[in-house]
This record gives structure tokens, sequence and C-alpha cells, in this order.
């Protein structure tokens, strides 16, 4: 990892960076920031500049320039970066090629690596042209494409079929100070390459960095969920995701009742085999129980037929005790003197062979105290655990924004490669969707029913039944994640619930 990048995800501001003038470091950090390598060209550029790539010296000229250019807007994304601006801010000999500079100034506008988001017009922009272009949907994206739209000059018409714009942005205010609460988005999934950190930075929002390890979960009853718990959980789940995702990878075509199976079904799948998994061992935890008990059961009857010797020992003993006693010849106290020490004999090694046997019993009985400890719960997951599953589940699903019996095993995660690295962060965000005011005609509660790619004069009424149709140049749908989409035809048409 490069020591720009280091320094990136070591502080989330890191205007500081950028300042460094012509340090080679603050020109990496610009380009990491804006997603694009330091010291290469992508294939998009590569396919819009292939007389650069040819020549090595082109080539370096080039990535100056353009990582300068990214430098210089990212140290103010307030204010319109425009080409004279960057002319004047090239050293010598940098500013020699006046035409590369403005193809580059040009390439990064035109693809939003600089001058976009909301910011200050520095020159009058172009007058909109007489068709417009509808952009379905008023959340972040939708936006966001409005405005970079209405920049480079087209007339924009925002359609919201809810009452408010933000989409999956929607912070809850109550009236009194400080009490707020995200029904939505709330977290900015990393900031290194992040646009919308710079967009932060317009509106003059902080974002606090997010540490996962310090926050709670609370049950339905409002009781906080022990760390201990929530980490053993979070393992399990991982475990889950990680089994899922080795199927997914080395098992190819899997399929679950003849077809392929969605996300849902195989974490299903998988945690009822983990629930499976448990009971064998639950089941073999008891077998194993009952074996050690079953080694005390024989010991414990041997115990109690030398016990009974014992006694029988005892009482033999106490007889031919009085017998002696009352002996009248030597003849016949010599043979019940040897009688009486043959019962000791046999008295001592049955209280030998007892000892051992409560030895023994006494040792398996701190086996089974020890082997109780060990005992597994009855099931894999209680009401409580799998509720925390069900979190992380959730969770899942508000990423991919739809059910994971919605999502493919083999295709949900296509985005990772794409994640932003850095910090994860919370912040006002509302703000970013409320706060700038010039996103072209905004229309909210318009229900958007069909977008017809057809030929207009299929239409000469310009309606369809007793909707109107207004005509198009394009149509840019950003509808909500998981929201399906039917596409044919070539020419826009759009057919609305009131007329534009």
């Amino acid at each position: 990892m490069s020591n720009a990048l280091n320094l990136l995800l070591a502080d989330t501001d890191n205007v500081d960076i950028l300042q460094w003038e012509d340090d080679d470091m603050a020109l990496e950090a610009a380009a990491a920031n804006s997603r694009l390598p330091f010291d290469k060209l992508t294939s998009q550029e590569l396919a819009c500049f292939p007389d650069i790539s040819d020549n090595k010296n082109s080539l370096l000229l080039y990535l100056y320039i353009r990582n300068k250019t990214l430098q210089l807007w990212q140290l103010d994304p307030t204010k319109e970066l425009s080409f004279e601006s960057v002319l004047s801010h090239l050293p010598s000999p940098y500013d020699s090629d006046r035409s590369l500079v403005y193809r580059v100034h040009a390439f990064l506008q035109r693809y939003s690596y600089i001058n976009f988001g909301v910011f200050v017009y520095q020159k009058a922009r172009v007058k909109p042209v007489n068709k417009r272009v509808i952009v379905i949907g008023a959340g972040a994206s939708g936006l966001a494409a409005a405005r970079q739209l209405q920049y480079f000059g087209l007339n924009v018409v925002v359609i919201e079929a809810r009452w408010r714009t933000g989409g999956r942005i929607s912070t809850y205010r109550k009236p009194m100070p400080r009490c707020v609460a995200d029904l939505g988005a709330m977290f900015v999934m990393g900031l290194v390459g992040n646009p919308i950190a710079t967009v932060a930075r317009q509106f003059n929002l902080y974002l606090h960095p997010f540490d996962a390890n310090d926050c709670p979960l609370f049950d339905s009853d409002g009781a906080k969920i022990k760390k201990n718990r929530d980490r053993m959980v979070e393992v399990v789940f991982n475990e889950i995701v990680s089994t899922v995702a080795y199927i997914a990878q080395n098992k190819g075509q899997a399929r679950f009742l003849g077809r392929k199976p969605s996300l849902g079904e195989a974490y299903e799948t998988v945690m009822i085999q983990l629930e499976h998994r448990h009971q064998s061992k639950v089941l073999k935890y008891w077998q194993d129980y009952r074996r050690i008990l079953e080694k005390i059961k024989p010991i414990r009857r041997a115990m109690i037929v030398v016990r009974k010797a014992m006694e029988e020992l005892e009482a033999a003993i106490l007889k031919t005790t009085e017998r002696l006693r009352g002996a009248s010849t030597e003849k016949e106290m010599a043979a019940l003197s040897a009688e009486l020490d043959l019962l000791h004999v046999e008295l001592r090694d049955a209280i030998k062979r007892y000892d051992e046997g409560d030895k023994r019993v006494r040792e398996l009985k701190v086996m089974l105290t020890e082997f109780a400890k060990q005992e597994p719960p009855s099931v894999f997951m209680n009401e409580l655990d799998r509720s925390l599953v069900n979190f992380h589940l959730a969770n899942l699903e508000y990423a991919n924004g739809t059910s994971l019996f919605n999502s493919s095993m083999f295709d949900w995660n296509q985005d990772d490669d794409y994640e932003f690295e850095g910090p994860h962060c919370m912040g006002d965000k509302i703000g970013v969707v409320h706060g700038g005011k010039n996103f072209g005609d905004l229309q909210l509660e318009i229900l958007m029913g069909t977008v017809f790619f057809t030929i207009p004069s299929s239409f000469p009424n310009n309606s369809v039944g007793s909707q109107p149709l207004a005509e198009l140049l394009s149509v840019i749908v950003c509808p909500s994640l998981g929201d399906r989409i039917r596409r044919s035809g070539s020419v826009c048409c759009a057919q609305l619930s009131a007329a534009l």
C-alpha cells in the first residue's frame, strides 16, 4: 500500500496532505481520492487519449496535469474549477501544451472527477436545450445526476413518488434538541475515493468516524446486549457468510431443488446444517456422559458386594472372638486364633478393594463434573442469538436493497471489489439532499407508470389513453435498490400519472 494511501486511511481530514504543493504524495493522494491510479492510465483514459500512451514523455505530462487538476479541485470543491484556473496553477513547462490541459480538464469534468456536487459556478452556464431529461427518483443518486446534467446545460426534470427527497436518506427529528434518528442510510462506508466525502465538504458537514467495536445493540425490550454474546454471534454469522461464499466459488453450479439457490435459501440451508451438526455434538456429549456413568455403575455394584462381605467378616470376627474367649483347650484356642487371623486378612483385603473402588468412583465423579462444564446448549441458536443473526441478515438486505431470497447466491456481492477504503463514518447526510436547492425542476408525489422507448410518431396525440406523454431526450432511472426495471425500444416517451 502506498504512503499516500496510508496517510489517507489514518486521517479522515486529508486536506493537509493535498496542500503539499507539488509533492508527489499530494498528487498521489489526489489520485487515490478520485479512484484513479497515480502513475498509469485507466482503460477509460486509454480510450480517450490513445495518442498519450505511445510516448513516455507525453504520458508523464498527462499524469502530472491530471493529478494536479484533481488536487486543485479537492483543495476547494466549493467553487467551479475552470480550465483557465488549472492552466494558471501549472508550473512551467507543464503549462506549455494548452490543448492537452484543455482535453484533460474536459475529460475530468465530463466524467465527474471534478466539478461535481453543489458548488459555485465561476462562469455563465450554457443555455439549456429544448428537450428535457427526466430523472426518476429524487434520492442521492437522482439528485446528483440532475445537478450534474444541469451543470452540463441540459433541461432537467426530477420526478419523485414520495412527498420528500432523499430516498434512503431519511432522518427523523423530534422538536427537542439533539434528538435525531436515521431511518435509512446512516453510514458512509469508507472515505478514500468516496465522492460523498467531497460533497460533505461542500456542505461543511462533519463526518464522525464510527467504531464498530463500540456500537451497543439492544433487544426488543430495550436491554443492552452483552458484548461477548454480540461478538460470538457475529463470528457465527461471518462463518455462515464464508461458507456460502466458498460454496458459490468452489462448487460451480451448485443447485438447490434443481435450481440455483437464492442467498436467503443458502443461508437458511447452512444454518439448518449448523443446527444439525450441533445436535450431533449434543448427542455425542450425552453419549460420552453416559459412558462415564456406565463406568461408575459396575464399580458401585462391586463396592456394594464388598461392603456386604465386610459386614459379614466383621460379624464373623466378633463371633470368633467370643468363641476364642470361651475356649477351654489350647488346641481349640489355636484353631480359633488361626481362623480369626484369616478373617482379619480377608477384612483388610475387602477394605482395600472398597477403598480402591471408592477412589475410582471419586475420580470418575470429578471427571463427570469437569465434563458437565462442557455441556453444549440444547440448541445451536436460542431465540436471542437468532434475533442477533437476523439483525446481521437485515443489514445485508439493507445493503442489497432487497430480500435475501431475491438475491442470487452467486452474484449478490459483485460490488465488493469497488468498496471504498478508510473509516466508516456517520454524519448529517440529510443536509446533502436538502441543502442544495438547485436540482432542476423538482416535482414530488408523481408516480411514474411506464417509460416507452419507441418512435415518437407512434403516438401522434402525445398520449396513451388518458395518460399524458412527455417526449424526452433521455430518461435516467434512479429507483431504490432492488426495484426491477424492464427496457426495450430506442426513443424515450414517459407515461406519467400527472401532466408535467
